[in-house]
């Protein structure tokens, strides 16, 4: 419910900001309340919808488990940078180009879409090819160095 409310709360403040500004001749940016993971609005969804993914009761998936492995991962390779977030977004996507395009939703979907699976592979072979054998020998150096 919670996390119903802070979305709702968080649309009605993109939605009253841009009816003050054609209305009451203002000049708030529409997305200020919600545009950086730091706002307001932004972190409330964010823990609300946090705790209300925990209370899921979800019986063991391994594609869910091997695609939640690889979140971080992919958060880190897409947004860790603004020169990243630039190639991405500007440079392959140009999703400012796309603003106005009838095909937006679908340009929207996509792009995400495609940035996410390609990341998750990124990371899906970063943890079969370093994580793993790294981990496996850590483990055995120290089960050897085990006080017995």
């Amino acid at each position: 419910m919670l996390t119903l409310i802070s979305i709702t709360v968080s649309m009605l403040a993109v939605i009253g900001s841009l009816y003050a500004n054609k209305y009451l001749q203002t000049d708030i940016l529409p997305l200020r309340w919600i545009s950086d993971s730091n706002k307001f609005l932004a972190v409330t969804t964010a823990v609300c919808s946090f705790m209300w993914f925990k209370e899921l009761n979800i019986k063991y998936n391994p594609l869910i488990n091997t695609i939640g492995a690889c979140t971080f991962g992919i958060l880190l390779i897409h947004s860790n940078s603004d020169t990243m977030r630039h190639f991405l977004w500007t440079d392959i996507f140009n999703n400012v180009g796309q603003f106005n395009s009838d095909t937006l939703f679908l340009h929207a979907i996509l792009s995400v879409t495609i940035v996410f699976t390609i990341c998750a592979v990124i990371d899906y072979i970063r943890i079969r090819a370093l994580e793993r054998p790294l981990f496996h020998y850590i483990d055995k150096i120290l089960q050897r160095h085990q006080i017995k």
